[in-house]
């Protein structure tokens, strides 16, 4: 539950200004897409930095990025 919480808060951290211009990716994306690189970084960053060796860091990104494809693309 903390490491869910903790996803959320660093998503709730950006500014909507930043999501809805997407002003500091240097590019024009839909708020949408950034919203989920977004949730896909924070993902990363919570449960893959966790990991001590490099086969369980790339099972939890090969599973961010399944589940990233199959709910959201």
């Amino acid at each position: 539950m903390r490491e869910i919480s903790r996803i959320f808060k660093g998503i709730l951290n950006v500014r909507p200004q930043t999501i809805n211009s997407c002003e500091r990716v240097g590019g024009t994306w839909k708020p949408e897409l950034f919203l989920v690189g977004l949730w896909r970084h924070e993902c990363e960053r919570v449960f893959v930095d966790k990991m001590t060796n490099e086969k369980d860091k790339m099972t939890i990104l090969n599973y961010i990025a399944e589940y990233s494809i199959e709910h959201f693309s």
